[in-house]
């Protein structure tokens, strides 16, 4: 029960945070947070973009905190994250791992 608590006290403080900042900016905060939610999850073609944008950002964020909790300093994330486009063509697999949703 405890890591749904968590995900959800998140959620708000993130819906939170952009409300504050639509404030901050002088823009109608719902209006800014129906903007993004439409901006990524409106169509079938941005829902795939959404999803298809997530996996390399998720392992980045896992690199950074497999190299904290070993005690290293992970400055090279985004070097990793603009890495990997580069690296796939030159790997020994025919297939890519992860079929394209577009």
């Amino acid at each position: 029960m405890q890591p749904l608590a968590i995900l959800f006290t998140s959620l708000i403080f993130a819906l939170a945070c952009a409300v504050v900042f639509g404030i901050v900016v002088l823009h109608q905060p719902l209006a800014l947070v129906l903007t993004i939610w439409q901006g990524a999850w409106a169509s079938l073609g941005s829902a795939a973009v959404t999803i298809a944008k997530t996996p390399p950002l998720l392992l980045t964020g896992l690199s950074v905190a497999v190299a904290y909790r070993s005690g290293l300093l992970n400055i090279g994330c985004e070097g990793q994250l603009t890495s990997v486009p580069w690296l796939q063509p030159a790997s020994p697999a025919k297939e890519p791992i992860c079929p394209r949703l577009c």
